[in-house]
This record gives structure tokens, C-alpha cells and sequence, in this order.
């Protein structure tokens, strides 16, 4: 069998999926079906792609921490207060768990607080 043909920088020719440096078959896109991206490249990606959600619910937990911490209140104080475990709260307050809204109401309420959804038009 004939070796493939290449292009002047060494690359493969068009169609062949392997690299032609390392023999491997390439990823293809990243967060493609087939990618295989190791899992801190695709931490990095997720955490690059915040959504509107996402950033409202970053911005609830700094709130949620500054009030907490004006009133003078531990988690364990607002834990028991809002009959949430301390732990989800931590894990809220440092963005490594989203919450369920009846829980950040029970929270809002331990703090004193209302807390309001609105819908607004695009």
C-alpha cells in the first residue's frame, strides 16, 4: 500500500483524519461527540460559557454571602434558620451548586429578605 500523500507542511491530506505527527486520529471539535478533551480543558470550556442563569444565580450567592456575613450569621446559623443543610449553602455560596429556588427562598427568609422573581420582555 502507497503512503499517503502530503501537503508541503507536513500536514495529512485532506480527508485523512490522523495527524501527521502523531499518528493518532485527531479530536475533531472541541465538545464535539467523538472529542476527546481531558477534563480540565473541558472544565475550562464549561466554565467559559456562563449563561444568563448561570451569572444571575453567581450574583445571588455573593448576595446571599454579604448579607449573611453583614448580619453577622454563620452558615450553621442559617442552615438551621432556613432548614437547609450547611453544606448546600457553602457549596452555593462558592458556585459549585446551583440551588433549587424553594431552598433560596427559605435562605432569603432566614436572612430577613423577600425574594422576588421577575419576568421582563427581551
Amino acid at each position: 500500500m502507497a503512503p499517503k500523500k502530503k501537503h508541503a507542511a507536513g500536514k495529512a491530506a485532506k480527508g485523512d483524519n490522523k495527524s501527521a505527527t502523531n499518528g493518532r486520529k485527531s479530536a475533531g471539535i472541541i465538545g464535539g461527540r467523538n472529542a476527546k478533551v481531558s477534563p480540565a480543558v473541558s472544565r475550562h470550556v464549561r466554565r467559559t460559557r456562563i449563561s444568563a442563569a448561570e451569572m444571575a444565580l453567581a450574583k445571588l450567592a455573593d448576595e446571599f454571602q454579604s448579607l449573611r456575613e453583614q448580619k453577622g450569621m454563620s452558615v450553621a446559623q442559617v442552615a438551621k434558620a432556613s432548614e437547609v443543610a450547611p453544606q448546600s449553602i457553602i457549596q452555593f455560596e462558592n458556585r459549585t451548586r446551583p440551588m433549587m429556588f424553594d431552598k433560596l427562598h427559605a435562605i432569603a427568609a432566614a436572612l430577613g429578605h423577600d425574594l422576588v422573581l421577575t419576568l421582563r420582555p427581551k
